[in-house]
């Protein structure tokens, strides 16, 4: 099985750029502002980074790498019986989409800001859980949010469009701690159950006062 997992690694350091190898698979050490060498984040051990020579030194240490191959191995294998709250059972397996869509909704459910993902603790994190798992930009995170949110945007506009009750709107508004003024709009209907549902369809930042 190792031996297995040893080929399909090498096979992936081939399909792999330069700049994606380097960024997921060693921590830059820097000289004087440049770049000399990085640390394998399986091993720890110094690989040379000099212009010319990065991506061949990298790759061939990462093939000869035993803690890589470990840790793909587990990473293949990465498949888990759980079990749900009422007691069924079911397969798990790590999808990075899913992972993502669910680093997009932290960010958002948590007012996080964007750099989080260039934090290198919360890297460091993240990889202590998967090193597997590739972590996006802070421009990437962004488009993933706007992009998140134009597909709810457009599920919200099929809900109500399909809805067999009446909408009716409220707006609210407020000033927060920070003495910036909004104004939320809210929708209520009837579901096709008959329970009481309420959706936020637009939220502004005003000018203030707004009283």
């Amino acid at each position: 099985m190792m031996r297995r997992t040893f080929v399909k690694g090498r096979l992936q350091l081939l399909k792999d750029g330069s700049s994606d190898l380097s960024r997921r698979e060693f921590v830059p050490i820097h000289v004087d502002g440049q770049v000399t060498s990085g640390e394998c984040k399986h091993c720890s051990a110094v690989i040379s980074a000099k212009k010319g020579h990065v991506t061949s030194g990298l790759r061939n240490h990462l093939i000869r790498c035993k803690a890589r191959a470990a840790t793909v191995e587990a990473l293949n294998q990465m498949n888990a019986t759980l079990m749900t709250p009422d007691g069924v059972s079911h397969l798990w397996k790590w999808d990075p989409e899913v992972a993502r869509k669910a680093l997009v909704r932290m960010v958002v459910l948590h007012e996080l800001p964007l750099s989080i993902v260039e934090y290198e603790g919360f890297r460091k994190f993240v990889f202590s859980l998967n090193p597997n798992f590739h972590m996006i930009s802070r421009r990437t995170l962004k488009n993933d949010i706007i992009k998140a949110f134009d597909e709810h945007k457009k599920d919200l506009k099929e809900l109500l469009g399909a809805s067999k009750s009446r909408i009716s709107l409220t707006m609210d508004m407020w000033t927060s701690n920070q003495t910036i003024g909004y104004m939320v709009i809210t929708a209520h209907f009837i579901n096709d159950c008959w329970k009481l549902e309420k959706r936020i369809i637009k939220f502004n930042a005003l000018e203030t006062p707004h009283t």
